[in-house]
């Protein structure tokens, strides 16, 4: 079950002139800057470093560290292990230009007081730009929710779209883990990815289609790293095993109603610049103040059951433990 952003809508203050008179602060360059949510369109946050960092400890709770995204050739920072499945998670779905750990902290006001929060990541991507909470659904409590909430308003002024990280499927993770682990695979020293992508041609299992080549320990891999680099498409819905259906990318977003689809065709390392494999900080641009969209629903957004974008809206994506 979905875990409902609006329910901390009641105890905020969202009277007329108040993006006025919540404020936004964040950090470029070691210096802080901050300006109303109503001017926040016109300012550069979404090149911002981090409002702060993290530590460690032996007693913590939580482990911090960094992640890899092939998207942007860099590392980024998370706080628990949590926050680096979303990063795996984005990396995955394709269109990241940029992700902006820790990026502004939100000033707003709630019944009468004046409350901070500070979301865990702002995803740049080519489709837009997005707001992300990371939080396990047993540890959110009536305040974080109203944090959520704001959260999602001020994404909505801006024009871009909220999403809070909370349960993945218990599936999910297993399946995309093996094709991260084959992410960065270059090298086809044995010429079997063309063999792959022609024998993939109408739909094959998994297992049959490694077993094909004659050389399934190795198919295996070149598969998973075929699947991360979308050039062929599995429906992730279920476990990644044996039986899976694989097919072309194209063929798989056909079948899914064509277009953009659940499994968009991406080049090897396609939206990156320059011999780094950086990707360039670049801004899309936001719509004005008000011009904002609905706060989606659930089934509106894409999850790693249903590649394509980004995690979904809090929920059904992430899994226990």
């Amino acid at each position: 079950m979905p875990t409902d952003v609006d329910a901390g809508r009641s105890g905020l203050d969202l009277t007329d002139g108040w993006t006025r008179r919540w404020t936004v602060s964040w950090r470029a360059g070691g210096d802080d800057a901050s300006c109303s949510v109503h001017d926040l369109v016109q300012e550069p946050v979404l090149t911002s470093d981090p409002m702060r960092r993290f530590t460690w400890r032996r007693d913590q709770r939580h482990r911090p560290g960094l992640q890899f995204l092939t998207s942007t050739g860099r590392h980024h920072g998370a706080e628990s292990l949590k926050e680096s499945r979303v990063l795996l998670a984005l990396d995955f779905a394709g269109d990241v230009v940029d992700v902006v750990w820790q990026p502004l902290k939100i000033s707003f006001v709630t019944c009468g007081k004046r409350r901070a929060h500070t979301p865990d990541y702002l995803a740049v991507t080519r489709r837009g730009v997005w707001l992300i909470d990371v939080r396990p659904e047993p540890l959110i409590k009536e305040a974080d929710r109203e944090s959520f909430a704001a959260a999602a308003e001020v994404a909505v002024a801006c024009g871009w779209r909220y999403a809070v990280a909370a349960r993945w499927r218990e599936h999910a993770f297993a399946g995309l883990d093996a094709m991260a682990s084959r992410r960065r695979l270059r090298s086809d020293p044995l010429g079997l990815r063309p063999v792959l992508l022609a024998e993939a041609g109408g739909g094959r299992r998994f297992g049959e289609l490694a077993a094909a080549t004659g050389c399934e320990p190795v198919a295996r891999a070149q598969l998973l790293h075929l699947l991360w680099s979308r050039q062929l498409g599995v429906d992730l819905a279920g476990p990644l095993q044996d039986r899976s259906l694989v097919m072309p990318a194209k063929e798989a977003a056909g079948d899914r109603g064509g277009g953009a689809g659940p499994f968009p065709r991406r080049r090897a390392g396609a939206g990156r610049d320059g011999v780094d494999g950086r990707a360039p900080r670049t801004t899309p641009g936001p719509g004005a103040v008000g011009e904002g969209r609905r706060h989606p629903r659930a089934d509106d957004l894409p999850v790693p059951g249903q590649p394509s974008a980004v995690p979904a809206v809090v929920t059904d994506v992430v899994g226990g433990g």
